[in-house]
C-alpha cells in the first residue's frame, strides 16, 4: 500500500488541490487496502480448500493411513483468517493513508 500511495502522489495532490479533505483521502486509501486484503483472503481460502483436500489426501493415501480422510477446514478457522487479514489490511493501509492525507498539494503535483 505504501508503494501504491507513493506511485500515485500526483493523483493525491490533484485530489487535495480540488478540495478533497484529509478524511476522504484516508478513507479512499483504507478502502483500497481492505478491498485487496479481502480479495487476497478469499483467493487464499479457496486455494487452501482446494489444496488441502487434494494434497493431504494424496499424502495420506501413500502412508499407512489409507482409510483416513480430511474432513475440511472449520468455518471458525476461515472466519478467523478473514478477520486477521482485514486487520492486517487496516494496519498496513493506515500509515500510507495518513501520509497521503498530509501531503501538500503543490509539492505532490510537482513530484513526478
Amino acid at each position: 500500500m505504501l508503494t501504491s500511495v507513493i506511485e500515485r502522489t500526483r493523483e493525491v495532490g490533484l485530489r487535495k488541490a480540488l478540495g478533497a479533505t484529509k478524511l476522504s483521502i484516508i478513507t479512499h486509501v483504507l478502502h483500497e487496502a481492505l478491498f485487496f486484503s479481502l480479495l487476497g483472503s478469499i483467493l487464499g481460502t479457496i486455494l487452501v480448500l482446494i489444496c488441502s483436500n487434494e494434497v493431504v489426501n494424496k499424502i495420506l493415501d501413500n502412508t499407512s493411513f489409507h482409510g483416513l480422510q480430511i474432513s475440511g477446514i472449520s468455518v471458525k478457522a476461515i472466519c478467523l483468517s478473514g478477520i486477521i487479514t482485514l486487520l492486517v489490511g487496516i494496519i498496513s493501509g493506515l500509515y500510507p493513508a495518513v501520509q497521503a492525507a498530509n501531503l501538500i498539494p503543490v509539492d505532490a503535483i510537482r513530484e513526478t
